[in-house]
């Protein structure tokens, strides 16, 4: 802990001790290592637990955030006991969530308590919806396909998808497929083939 330079209480976390019952030592390490992480890392998780209505989460580079569960749109209705159940992932990669299937990590509490993290993360989907939109657009038209060749799929759909406002669902890409006469794997490859780089 003096190498890390950890030296205020805001950074020291105490787990009980019929937590560390639960895991072993060389785990809990193995979190603590991923969560200090080099520049670059994306930060993993150390221990979690709620404390009234947030989900308190320790992890990358020492920091605690306090997660609202209104904040956890994927929690909400759900009954407490099921909301409290949480499972920490060996290696700390993320929080799972066992009887709705549900797994969160450190950038998903991040984007949920720090709106500039959330707006960094819209922009980077916005930018890949883009690059795969210019794509599917550049795969269409080497193929000679008129956009309302699309069946099941209006030209105004395809626009968007396309110009990047929307994710092709999975519907969406399996009537591309389709009209470009590929299975859908074939298809996605061909796409990928054809996503501008940057």
């Amino acid at each position: 802990m003096r190498s890390s330079k950890i030296r205020s209480e805001d950074r020291l976390h105490v787990m009980k001790v019929d937590d560390l019952e639960a895991i072993s030592v060389s785990q809990l390490l193995g979190r603590v290592c991923t969560a200090l992480g080099g520049p670059g890392d994306r930060g993993g998780i150390i221990d979690a637990y709620f404390a009234g209505t947030s989900l308190l989460v320790r992890g990358s580079k020492h920091r605690m955030l306090h997660v609202p569960l209104e904040k956890l749109h994927p929690l909400q209705r759900l009954p407490e006991p099921v909301v409290r159940n949480i499972v920490i992932d060996p290696d700390g990669s993320f929080l799972h969530w066992p009887e709705p299937d549900v797994h969160l990590g450190w950038d998903q509490f991040l984007q949920a308590v720090d709106p500039i993290e959330f707006l960094k993360a819209e922009q980077r989907n916005a930018g890949y919806n883009a690059r795969y939109g210019r794509a599917i657009r550049k795969v269409r038209e080497t193929a000679g396909i008129r956009q309302s060749q699309v069946g099941g799929l209006t030209d105004r759909q395809v626009r968007r998808i396309e110009s990047g406002v929307c994710r092709a669902s999975t519907a969406a890409l399996n009537a591309l497929a389709k009209a470009h006469a590929l299975d859908v794997n074939a298809y996605l490859e061909r796409v990928a083939s054809a996503i501008p780089q940057g």
